[in-house]
């Protein structure tokens, strides 16, 4: 039984390592003189399950998972769906050849685990992204508002302070830039930035710029002002709630490591004192 299951594990790992062959075809299917046709191949799969299998609801949701996480090399919707299936397909395989006695349960509950782990390695991206687009919209608020004070025109700076500093934001930059010069209003351009950037600050920059056209540069300063301190604010609540959720899991390790071992030993040395009648 054992000789079947290690069997059937090596097979597991096996079509996992020949998938990610077929991966690294496909990101290097640009290069001619690399051979596209493993590329191509995982790539129709990938888009045959996406078209005949990915609800359509579901495929926003992913979406907005993947534009929270961040420029992810290659990664899209039907690739990310793909992989959910195949996580699932080994977790069902793997939870039916080991010896088990959770009966069903368990199988289904190794399927879920499996199909939901490629989106609990978003978080970590998701989580990275979003402390960048923090750094981009402090620095933007910290040239903005000196700038404004000065009366310069609000559009003008805007976009030459949006294009000067460096951060995980200039390909939205790039674009906002791209659709006004093309004619569309800058509330528009950066409401549809802020439908692909999903973070609490930048939400709360963009809803302040928005209104740019309606104030002068001064105001505009104060308003950003008024934002900055605001951010400041939830940065230090942040901060204090961070440092009291370090200093607790301290002391439950400190508790866990320290005191409970040192009342085990104690406990410990009080029975064999108790059987040998020896007086404490």
């Amino acid at each position: 039984m054992w000789v079947l299951v290690c069997l059937g594990i090596v097979s597991l790992f096996f079509i996992a390592y020949r998938f990610r062959q077929l991966e690294s075809g496909e990101a290097s299917a640009s290069n001619p003189e690399v051979p596209k046709e493993k590329g191509s191949r995982l790539r129709t799969i990938q888009n045959w399950t996406g078209d005949y299998l990915l609800p359509d609801s579901y495929a926003s949701w992913l979406k907005k998972r993947i534009s929270a996480a961040g420029k992810l090399a290659g990664m899209t919707v039907e690739k990310l769906y793909f992989r959910q299936c195949v996580a699932g397909a080994f977790g069902l395989i793997l939870a039916a050849i080991l010896p088990q006695r959770g009966g069903w349960l368990f199988v289904l509950f190794m399927g879920g685990l499996g199909f939901l782990f490629p989106l609990f390695q978003l978080h970590s991206p998701a989580r990275r992204h979003e402390k960048e687009v923090r750094i981009a919209v402090r620095n933007w608020l910290m040239l903005l508002i000196p700038l404004l004070e000065g009366n310069l025109h609000f559009q003008s700076t805007l976009f030459d302070v949006f294009r000067r500093i460096p951060g995980s934001l200039n390909e939205e930059v790039n674009r906002m830039t791209v659709q006004f010069t093309g004619g569309r209003s800058l509330r528009e351009a950066l409401w549809d930035a802020v439908a692909r950037v999903p973070v609490r600050e930048f939400v709360q920059l963009v809803r302040v710029l928005m209104d740019g056209d309606r104030y002068g540069p001064q105001e505009m300063a104060g308003r950003l002002k008024e934002l900055k301190n605001r951010m400041d604010r939830h940065d230090r609540r942040r901060a204090k709630k961070q440092i009291k959720d370090a200093v607790t899991r301290l002391f439950f390790v400190v508790l866990l490591f320290i005191f409970v071992p040192i009342l085990i030993l104690g406990f410990l040395i009080l029975m064999q004192s108790m059987k040998k009648n020896v007086t404490l």
